[in-house]
């Protein structure tokens, strides 16, 4: 028998392959679980844009439509939520999505015919309703990132101008529950060659 070759070799070594050399094995972590069937009454869609998993199991995502992004509701299994009020997004800001420790869902968008530096980050329900007590207006062009925190305030990653002689960007917010802007949390310097915050953990 032929010995493996040297990346096989050190992958046994790590015993990273050992399952794939035994039968029957159990799935290594991060298998695609056959037990997920995504559900055959959606439409095909072009991407998935965002997800996000809820905290009572169920998965909500943006799904890319010909008509547009549309955000929906999934069961464990893939099957589709029907008790989930299924919307359409327009001017959703792609990968912004988040969902809260109560299940509430938040996402941002730029609403239609507003100026190019405006974006608004909006509020659902767990079951997908509209919730209008919560709407905050956000001088950007566009929200790179969501992110709650256990306080039940929301990091928002959005360049913001402050418009000085010298080139001082905001780049980072932190958002109350209430909606407001927390006045005393600031993120700045002159990164706007940089880029945005596109992620917080």
């Amino acid at each position: 028998m032929n010995s493996p070759s040297a990346p096989v070799r050190t992958l046994l070594g790590l015993g990273l392959v050992c399952a794939g050399l035994t039968a029957p094995a159990a799935p290594l972590p991060g298998a695609l679980d056959p037990g997920f069937r995504l559900d055959p009454a959606l439409p095909s869609a072009a991407e998935v844009l965002a997800a996000a998993a809820h905290p009572d199991g169920r998965l909500v995502a943006v799904f890319a439509y010909a008509s547009g992004p549309e955000l929906v509701a999934l069961n464990a299994d893939g099957s589709l939520d029907a008790g989930f009020v299924r919307r359409p997004l327009p001017g959703f800001c792609p990968r912004q999505l988040t969902v809260l420790a109560d299940g509430r869902i938040l996402t941002a968008y730029q609403p239609a015919g507003a100026p190019t530096n405006t974006s608004r980050i909006v509020r659902f329900s767990a079951r997908g309703e509209a919730d209008p007590a919560f709407s905050v207006a956000v001088a950007s062009p566009g929200v790179s990132c969501l992110a709650p925190m256990p306080d039940g305030a929301l990091l928002v990653g959005a360049v913001i101008t402050n418009g000085t002689p010298s080139i001082v960007d905001d780049l980072l917010h932190r958002i109350l529950p209430d909606g407001t802007f927390d006045s005393t949390f600031h993120l700045s310097g002159e990164f706007a060659s940089i880029g945005n915050v596109s992620s917080v953990l």
